[in-house]
């Protein structure tokens, strides 16, 4: 059985504590090799001090001491520089991690907000208009309930599939969760962007999912379009509330629509 929706987002959390635990589990190895090491070359070094007779000989055993302590120090500063290399990957790894959707693999809300905040200061900046498509699945919530969960989130990828190959490269798709997507066009008047969307929405009209036992799944979408101003006041949390906006409209308009 899948686990529930909100079990999703403990995937991230886990990866993220597997992960530091190999952080935490790799320093403590270098530490105890580290003292290790340092123990070892002092009782090597008293032993010789006491075996060997002579002023020549223990002059000898210092110099030989201190090579092999050189070389324990060494690999220790060795270790150090490739541990760390490996500890800013595992890091960059995570914050990575931190921002993608655990089923599509997208950009998640975070990401989204933190992009559409750039992007608005942006246009702003050079003065050009960019639009925001916000789309929602139609009846997800029947698609779970009729066909599973496993359903559910083949419909959700489908979309993913279809979104990401129907975007310009300029152009970023999010996943909001519970099959919401955003999709951000630079340099996008309302013309463009509604073409976009309308092209999108027939687009994922006419797939058909295959499921199990010859069963199939169709998909509708809604979405609601907002384009940016370019006046002194315009700001991310506008835009996103003017394509919800939109969004519900085309909701309760039917369906399967732009608005």
């Amino acid at each position: 059985m899948r686990p529930p929706p909100e079990c999703d987002s403990c995937l991230t959390a886990r990866h993220w504590l597997g992960t530091m635990r190999r952080m935490i589990n790799s320093r403590t190895v270098f530490l105890g090799f580290s003292a290790l090491a340092l123990c070892a070359a002092l009782a090597l070094l008293a032993l010789v001090l006491c075996e060997v007779p002579g002023r020549e000989g223990r002059i000898l055993a210092l110099v030989s001491t201190g090579g092999l302590f050189a070389l324990v120090v060494f690999t220790g500063v060795r270790m150090v520089f490739v541990q760390g290399r490996r500890n800013n990957q595992l890091a960059a790894d995570l914050e990575r991690e931190r921002g993608l959707d655990p089923l599509t693999r997208l950009g998640n809300r975070g990401a989204f907000l933190r992009e559409l905040d750039d992007e608005t200061e942006r246009s702003q900046r050079y003065q050009y208009r960019f639009s925001l498509i916000v789309i929602d699945i139609d009846g997800l919530k029947m698609i779970n309930e009729f066909y599973g969960r496993g359903a559910g989130d083949l419909a959700i990828l489908t979309v993913r599939d279809v979104l990401s190959a129907a975007v310009r490269t300029v152009d970023a798709v999010y996943s909001l969760g519970s099959g919401t997507f955003a999709v951000i066009l630079p340099n996008t008047d309302v013309s463009g962007g509604f073409i976009l969307a309308e092209r999108l929405r027939a687009a994922l009209e006419s797939v058909v999912v295959p499921w199990k036992e010859g069963r199939e799944l169709s998909l509708t979408v809604s979405c609601g379009l907002a384009v940016s101003g370019t006046g002194g006041q315009e700001n991310a949390d506008r835009i996103l509330d003017r394509a919800e906006l939109c969004l519900s409209r085309a909701k309760h308009g039917g369906r399967n629509r732009v608005c």
